[in-house]
């Protein structure tokens, strides 16, 4: 049975430890030992995780803040690293500080780094970051006071924050709808969601009319977490049949309202314009909400999305689904007449004005996404220094003239200058192992091995970047993982959860989630449970 450690499983690892003999008295299940054994658990687990931290060439961070149920501030630490030459996550600590500015977070990392025993100035090479001034500024900024002891940290900006704020923020400003569609989702989603009577009229007309209940509830929409707008936006034009019956046999104003904006032909075009461009954006999205992606990834589907929307919505205007969605005729208030289907009020208006917005929309979204991510744009040629691009390329003909000519500005960027000419002359050599020893057949583990065997002393400015690349965090998607069992631990009936106990439950739940009879990580607990004072029962060896 594979569960998370947590304090729910305690009991279940008193009985582990009882089936190996161990003679563990009833009344160590009270309150304050089972405390007792959750926090010497998760320091087992957290001194695992610094033996492997320190066992790495390098590690990155991963920094967000938010604010629990309590009103309490903290500020999660989650750190990327190689183990067994492959990239790793693990939840580090949480810092409690009221009053969160810059320089009061980067003392709280750093004597988090001391007790921990962690150099972080030889190891620390790069940090991401959501937009906040407070952790993103490389001047009074997190990142910038941590920059002055380390000048070749990189900092990345969060491409899943930067990815929200083009309709968040950009687009918004410019196209003013799209705040009234937001709203519109919204109000539907809560209307027929939260109450149950409004929610089974809909299920039933869905199953009336398209047969696909399971597969077509609504999505609440969010409008700053990964674009889950446009999901929902995509997912109500989908069952809108079900939804305008659903609402037509509702009598109160909320409904009725509801049902009077549905009528407005210019939001019928642009739900289903937004509709129409979600699949394009939900494949963005994915990739950046996966654990482990790389620039190389990111690159191609930001690309991909742009050739897309440039294709099918500029260039020449062919949508998908757009304006087929067949509506039944019903009357508002006022008398005011829903048409009976989005090609009647094509009809009706004139399209092209619409398709001409709809041009300007998608350009803005290009222009907007281009603006976003500049900053990682300018380090594209980070992926020369790729495992798997190198294996790729190593044998065309203009590789090295290529990374000669776009090397000093990562090198510039960097802060590496001291490090130009090692980096410019060594780079050959790696290209030439390549050509000479590596297969297609190779992966990347046993590829890093044999780099570090031979060029780790010869070129460490080039294993650093190959290391960099690896264990580059692109998105603080883990913070917000973070977050999310940090309100599941933390609840409204455990809001005075103390900090130490807190820390220890979301180290056993977020860093370890492997079978809860897992011999070697209980055996060390119980030696550390053992040392910390006299255990009466314990006065025999314990098992192998």
């Amino acid at each position: 049975m594979t569960k998370n450690l947590s304090i729910s499983s305690i009991v279940e690892m008193v009985q582990f430890c009882k089936a190996k003999d161990f003679n563990i008295p009833a009344n160590y299940l009270c309150y304050n030992s089972i405390k007792e054994i959750i926090k010497i658990m998760a320091d087992e687990q957290l001194s695992q995780i610094i033996n492997e931290l320190n066992m790495s060439s390098a590690f990155s961070l991963a920094i967000d803040g938010s604010t629990d149920i309590s009103l309490q501030k903290s500020i999660c630490v989650n750190v990327l690293y190689l183990w067994q030459e492959k990239p790793k996550w693990a939840y580090l600590g949480s810092l409690f500080i009221e009053n969160s500015t810059a320089k009061n977070i980067y003392k709280a990392l750093v004597e988090l780094f001391h007790a921990l025993g962690i150099d972080y100035k030889s190891k620390l090479i790069s940090i991401c970051t959501d937009g906040e001034k407070v952790l993103r500024s490389n001047k009074n900024g997190l990142y910038g006071l941590l920059k002055k002891d380390i000048p070749s940290l990189l900092g990345i900006h969060c491409l899943s924050h930067c990815f929200s704020l083009v309709s968040q923020h950009d687009l918004t400003k410019r196209f003013p709808i799209l705040n009234q569609i937001f709203d519109l989702a919204y109000q539907t989603y809560k209307y027929l969601s939260t109450s149950s009577k409004m929610h089974n009229k809909l299920l039933e007309n869905e199953q009336e009319i398209e047969d696909l209940v399971s597969e077509l509830n609504l999505i609440k929409p969010i409008k700053i977490r990964w674009m889950s707008l446009f999901t929902s936006i995509g997912r109500i034009i989908k069952i809108l049949k079900a939804i305008i019956l659903t609402l037509k046999e509702s009598t109160d104003l909320i409904a009725k309202s509801l049902l009077a904006i549905y009528a407005e032909p210019k939001v019928l075009f642009w739900m289903h314009f937004l509709a129409d461009i979600s699949p394009d954006l939900k494949l963005v999205t994915t990739l950046f909400q996966n654990k482990y992606f790389n620039m190389g990834s990111a690159f191609k589907i930001l690309k991909s999305m742009k050739e897309g929307l440039s294709r099918k919505y500029i260039d020449s205007y062919k949508p998908g689904y757009c304006y087929t969605t067949f509506l039944t005729k019903f009357q508002v208030i006022n008398e005011k007449v829903v048409f009976d289907n989005c090609l009647e009020i094509r009809s009706l208006f004139d399209r092209n004005s619409f398709i001409q917005e709809f041009k300007e929309f998608c350009s803005s979204f290009i222009h907007a996404n281009d603006k976003r991510f500049k900053d990682f744009y300018q380090i594209h040629c980070l992926e020369f220094f790729d495992l798997e691009y190198l294996k790729r390329h190593s044998s065309d003909a203009d590789i090295l003239e290529n990374f000669s000519y776009q090397a000093s500005d990562l090198i510039s960027k960097l802060q590496l200058n001291d490090y130009t000419e090692e980096i410019q002359q060594g780079y050959p050599y790696i290209v030439d192992f390549f050509k000479a020893c590596i297969t297609n057949d190779d992966d990347s583990t046993t590829i890093y091995r044999e780099l570090l065997m031979y060029y780790q002393n010869q070129f460490p400015s080039i294993i650093k970047l190959i290391t960099l690349y690896k264990i580059l965090p692109l998105t603080n998607n883990e913070c917000e993982r973070t977050f999310s069992e940090y309100t599941r631990t933390k609840t409204r009936l455990r809001s005075t959860l103390e900090k130490d106990l807190l820390q220890s439950l979301l180290q056993l739940s977020l860093n370890r989630r492997n079978n809860i009879s897992d011999y070697e990580f209980t055996k060390g607990a119980i030696k550390r449970w053992k040392d910390a004072k006299k255990r009466l029962f314990f006065d025999c060896q314990l098992p192998e």
